[in-house]
């Protein structure tokens, strides 16, 4: 079972992703993070199996794999901070593995997505920062 969903990041952020299935599920969660959309004119197939390590999965065009996360544990939750994502377009898909008795896995997702924009003005204070420590060192120097 896979889905896909696009993300629109408006600037510099951290962006958390968990998926959790039901309780009692069959289903082990798993997603994958591409920068990019889709820019394919011819429709990919957006079920089936897939390597999740590796850009533009299921005949897509204009994705770059960013990672991913999984659990091994049916009905369990997967989750992963992707760090200083610039703004832009993202692909997210959804998926996972069935357990030996249900290979397909059964149940329903829970998808959780939390953006954290990284403040300008934290770079801004970072940088004056280290300017004013480089300044009270050359005129320790000079004294």
């Amino acid at each position: 079972m896979h889905c896909n969903g696009l993300i629109h990041l408006n600037g510099l952020s951290d962006l958390t992703i968990t998926l959790q299935t039901d309780t009692g599920s069959s289903t082990k969660p798993a997603f994958s993070l591409y920068q990019g959309w889709d820019t394919s004119t011819t429709p990919f197939v957006r079920a089936g199996s897939y390597i999740n390590n590796i850009s533009n999965p299921l005949g897509t065009v204009g994705l770059n794999y960013l990672g991913q996360a999984s659990t091994s544990t049916a009905g369990g939750v997967a989750s992963y901070t992707f760090t200083n994502l610039t703004g832009g377009n993202y692909t997210l898909l959804l998926g996972g593995n069935g357990t030996s008795s249900d290979i397909f896995g059964n149940g329903s997702y829970k998808l959780t997505l939390t953006s954290v924009p990284v403040p300008f003005a934290v770079w801004l204070f970072g940088s004056a920062m280290a300017g004013l420590i480089g300044f009270r060192r050359n005129r320790k120097i000079g004294a």
